[in-house]
């Protein structure tokens, strides 16, 4: 459901940094000062809203009508003086600027406008006021909740698709701009002051969704919105998981005093000493998280047996000391209840049944500790600010606050006076989603008629199909703080109106996009341009390209030339050399290698090659040489098999160019199993993975492995750095090639443009080429040490490789997890497996809530239909189909499968889906099996940032990241051509390079990449 990372290959992930290299920077400071990120980050608290934001503009106004307003002159002096001091370089202000203060002159540099809220107000279909979101979340409210609904029933509640919720409440501002009216009540018609910033409010649901209807049809027609987009407004469980914004504590407290007369903390008023925090009754298995934060001074004991009435429950000894969490249990057969206490120390105390926590020390210092109570079943607090709504937390009738452990308090004596009227939005904090006023200001509309919750496991609810009322949620200005909980259900007939309820919008698609895609008919699977034996051909040379990325704009795949030219180069040098019985064949499988995922080609090269190989073998050919680059290795080695097991007798060479090798490195054991003779020339090159992770350059266990990288004529010498505890850099050169070198390698073999260093290596070393018996006797394939051609790089003593992480699997349990299955076909789920029979179609889709990383999803599977079954599995994740198996290619044994997916994904909620579909009137039946989602590669984001420090005049980057990857460093200086410049061993997180060629440059950007 989101993708925030750029997916360059196999699950590598870039950034972009840019720096000016004119720049002169602090020699004296040793912090970096830009730093870019490679993965957007979700919305925090502590923003500032719009209300707040208005008077912060208004109050910055005024001080700037106050202000001397400095002149052109007295600008152009000043910049001209950090020029000459060095502090900025003149080449960061834009041309012609420092002409036009000169010709200003004593005139002052802008003019002062009056401050307008106008142009603040928020406009419609405006998604950067919007937050994204998926969600599997308990809906409801636990049963200790003090004053709960009988209607708010804990249950599993399920969205299966990503959606925007607006920030704000609808404004009346937007209101006006999207129907042409106003129809609130806080407004001058009705002897208030205008504020177009205030909520939309006396609007019925009818007129709030028409609003939301207009605003779909004008951002589809202005090309905002895709057409299979809506906005409208939230269901229900939307609305909720919006309003709790991921919040999971029940009970909260804190001391954050540091001194003996016990100061309250900052989430409770008064002298919290002898307050009643928590529940009063009802509680018999009580977790208490204690963590010591900060503070010195004498041991504070948390121990019951000075209790007075020699009632002693609890004994937990001393507090813990390494400032780290730690959780104590206790389980008794009642409620906890003590009526007092020695205040010496510092006491878990309960008073009148509730338990109450005592702060007091008995030295001149008192240990701050956080301590969170909650109990088993309850996950969620009241609000998403916490579990008592009071003055300041947003715009209710502060008269009647409220506690969820004791109810309303403090009636008739707010700590802070009611507004009685909306205010501006975002006057208030906002929550853990970037939302404001989801509590209070205004009730707001949800799509749901009302009704009654369902049971279990709820997906994707949209409520009842009909009723009398319409929920409302939230609470408002003139509701009392019980009301704005966040499982509070209110509701109101459609057609009514009033001054306490407006609305907000979400921006979702009107089927979830992984329903359109799982529901959509897949086309059968076809395989390309099959060889045809002319007459009089004996032997054939069959070379093909490997994997290509999808771009997210892309129509259409880009056109692998070079199979045509290194065929025709082929051809010529067979006609040259009276070679007739020979025939040549360029393959291109051009749309099954174009994917997001090299992983998804290299499945499908393997599929496509059985296909081939079935065909090729039936032609009677006597040699079959087979040539391929990265992925397509894959596609020639499943050929390799195939003709080995269908004509024994045939003679077959497999080369392998840069061979991919999969993310399981299952190619390093397959590549040229079979083959009577096998060879494999790779290079080293940054982009498909080093060293540290072999994808292209590993040894081939049935291939003679041969390095090229020293014979590239583009080859470029990079610096090696590593992680080191003194801080300090530690280099180790490196020569690096790139991807594509093995091929113009090949065909410079083929051509013979070839030098002393070639040693006789390429396609000489083939039947056709002339040396096929020499290759034979001379180069036993497997050997662990490759072939170096060209000279080898000097020893590096500082080299240091590192290991990656391993990640803990993620198992689906199908029998337990959420799943949305078709209406069709025959479907039974087990805790492990699923057995799918086609019945047009049969589908599963299994919601997961993801918690440890994953980009790859691996199972067994085996067709067990009967014959003449076409069948075809489709495995989707979320919207993307990430993998399809072909009955008619694979047969009907049990076989593993591992498909990646376009972007790392951890602490969301995703779909993945199997959908099987017969293309005859037979049945296909499918049994899948051992389902695993894991991780390849980084599973967090990494950052590159300019620090101040020099080393020989050049700037040092820093790169912080996860530890256990090398990391690639490439520059470019328009953002189109990259160079590999530097690796790094990223052995403990962070990493200083410096870019030895940047001198010669004005400016450079740069991107960190790893698999």
């Amino acid at each position: 459901m989101k993708g925030k990372t750029l997916t360059v290959m196999g699950g590598l992930v870039a950034l972009i940094t840019l720096m000016s290299f004119g720049q002169n920077i602090d020699q004296h400071s040793t912090q970096p000062v830009d730093t870019v990120q490679s993965v957007a980050t979700r919305p925090t608290t502590g923003k500032i809203g719009l209300g707040r934001m208005l008077a912060k503009k208004s109050q910055e106004a005024a001080q700037r009508a106050n202000a001397v307003i400095p002149t052109a002159s007295e600008t152009l002096a000043r910049i001209e003086n950090e020029i000459s001091t060095g502090k900025f370089p003149a080449g960061l202000y834009p041309p012609g600027f420092l002409d036009w203060l000169d010709k200003m002159g004593n005139q002052p540099i802008y003019v002062l406008a009056p401050f307008d809220p106008a142009f603040y107000a928020l406009k419609p279909g405006d998604r950067a006021n919007m937050a994204y979101l998926d969600a599997m979340f308990t809906m409801g409210s636990p049963t200790s909740e003090s004053e709960r609904g009988s209607d708010e029933g804990q249950h599993t509640a399920v969205i299966t698709y990503g959606f925007f919720m607006s920030q704000y409440e609808v404004t009346q501002s937007e209101y006006l701009a999207v129907v042409g009216s106003n129809p609130s009540w806080f407004r001058s018609a009705n002897g208030y002051t205008d504020d177009l910033n205030r909520p939309v409010e006396n609007v019925t649901w009818l007129q709030a969704s028409n609003y939301c209807y207009l605003l779909t049809q004008q951002e589809r027609a202005n090309g905002h919105i895709q057409s299979t987009w809506e906005y409208r407004l939230p269901t229900e469980a939307e609305w909720e998981y919006s309003a709790r914004a991921n919040s999971s504590v029940l009970y909260s407290q804190t001391d954050d005093s540091d001194s003996t007369t016990g100061n309250p903390g900052p989430w409770y008023p008064g002298d919290w000493q002898h307050s009643d925090v928590f529940p009063s009754s009802g509680v018999t298995d009580v977790y208490v998280k204690v963590s010591k934060t900060s503070g010195s001074g004498q041991s504070v004991f948390w121990d019951m047996n000075s209790c007075s009435d020699g009632n002693h429950i609890l004994n937990f000894g001393p507090p813990p000391t390494d400032g780290l969490p730690h959780l104590l249990h206790w389980h008794g057969g009642s409620p906890i209840g003590l009526n007092s206490c020695n205040y010496g120390s510092s006491y878990f105390y309960t008073g009148s049944g509730a338990l109450t926590v005592y702060g007091k020390g008995s030295g001149t210092s008192l240990r701050p500790y956080i301590i969170m109570l909650g109990q088993a079943g309850s996950t969620f607090p009241a609000f998403s600010f916490g579990n008592s709504i009071r003055g300041g937390d947003a715009n209710f009738d502060t008269h009647y606050e409220y506690d969820a452990s004791v109810g309303t308090v403090n009636v008739g004596s707010p700590t802070v006076a009611p507004l009685g009227i909306t205010a501006v939005v975002g006057s208030y904090n906002d929550n853990g989603f970037g939302l404001f006023d989801i509590q209070g200001n205004v009730s707001e509309w949800c799509q749901d008629w009302y009704g009654s919750y369902g049971s279990g496991t709820v997906i994707d609810s949209k409520g009842p199909s009909s009723g009398s009322t319409r929920v409302i949620r939230g609470g408002s200005w003139t509701d009392q703080g019980v009301a704005c909980r966040s499982a509070e259900r209110s509701s109101l007939s459609q057609s009514s109106a009033n001054s306490h309820v407006g609305f907000r919008v979400v921006l979702a698609p009107v089927v979830p996009e992984w329903k359109t895609a799982i529901t959509t008919l897949p086309s059968q699977p076809t395989y390309g341009n099959y060889p045809v034996k002319g007459s009089g051909k004996d032997n054939l040379v069959f070379a093909t390209h490997g994997w290509t990325l999808k771009l997210p704009l892309a129509f259409s795949p880009p056109d692998p030339a070079w199979v045509d030219g290194m065929s025709n180069s082929i051809a010529q040098f067979l006609t040259a050399n009276s070679l007739a019985t020979w025939q040549v064949h360029g393959y291109r499988w051009v749309q099954n290698s174009w994917t997001k995922s090299p992983m998804t080609a290299l499945h499908n090269a393997k599929q496509e090659g059985e296909v081939l190989g079935t065909y090729i073998a039936a032609q009677g050919w006597t040699h079959v040489h087979l040539i391929s680059h990265s992925a397509g290795a894959a596609l020639i080695q499943a050929i390799c098999q195939r003709i080995k097991a269908m004509s024994p007798t045939t003679t077959v060479q497999c080369t392998f160019l840069d061979p991919f090798v999969g993310t399981d490195y299952a190619g390093l054991t397959d590549y040229g199993l079979g083959a009577d003779w096998a060879d494999s020339y790779f290079s080293r090159d940054g982009l498909t993975g080093g060293e540290i992770w072999p994808l292209t350059e590993g040894v081939l266990d049935n291939a003679y492995n041969v390095d090229v990288t020293q014979l590239d004529p583009n080859k470029v010498g990079t610096t090696r750095f590593r992680s080191s505890a003194s801080g300090q850099m530690e280099t180790c050169y490196k020569t690096l090639s790139s991807h594509g070198w093995p091929v113009d390698f090949y065909a410079n073999t083929v051509s013979g443009s070839v030098s002393s260093e070639y040693a006789g290596f390429g396609f000489p070393l083939s039947k056709e080429g002339g040396n096929w018996n020499y290759a034979l006797a001379n180069y036993t394939p497997g050997n662990s040490t490759p072939h170096l051609l060209g000279t080898a790089d000097p020893t590096c003593t500082t080299d240091m490789q590192v290991t990656p992480p391993s990640y803990l699997n993620t198992v689906p349990n199908f029998s337990q997890w959420p799943t949305i299955e078709s209406d069709t076909g025959t479907i039974q789920k087990y805790s492990d497996y699923l057995r799918l029979v086609t019945g047009s179609p049969a589908w599963l889709a299994t919601v997961i809530q993801v918690t440890n990383p994953v980009n790859i999803v691996s199972f067994n599977a085996e067709f067990t239909s009967g014959s003449g079954a076409q069948g075809l599995l489709s495995v989707l994740w979320d919207a993307e189909t990430i993998g399809t198996v072909d009955e008619r290619v694979v047969g009907s044994s049990l076989q593993h499968y591992e498909f990646t997916f376009p972007n790392t994904s951890t602490n969301t909620t995703h779909v993945l889906g199997f959908r099987i579909d017969s293309f005859t009137n037979i049945q296909s039946t499918l049994l899948v099996t051992n389902v695993v989602l894991n991780q390849i590669g980084p599973s967090q984001p990494f950052s590159l940032a300019v620090t101040t420090s020099r080393t020989n005049g050049l700037i040092v980057h820093e790169l912080s990241g996860e530890a256990g990857f090398t990391y690639g460093i490439q520059a470019s200086q328009d953002l189109i051509n990259w160079t590999n410049i530097v690796q790094l061993a990223n052995t403990n997180g962070t990493v200083r390079f410096f870019d030895q060629s940047s001198t010669n440059y004005p400016i450079r950007f740069y991107r960190a990449v790893t698999p």
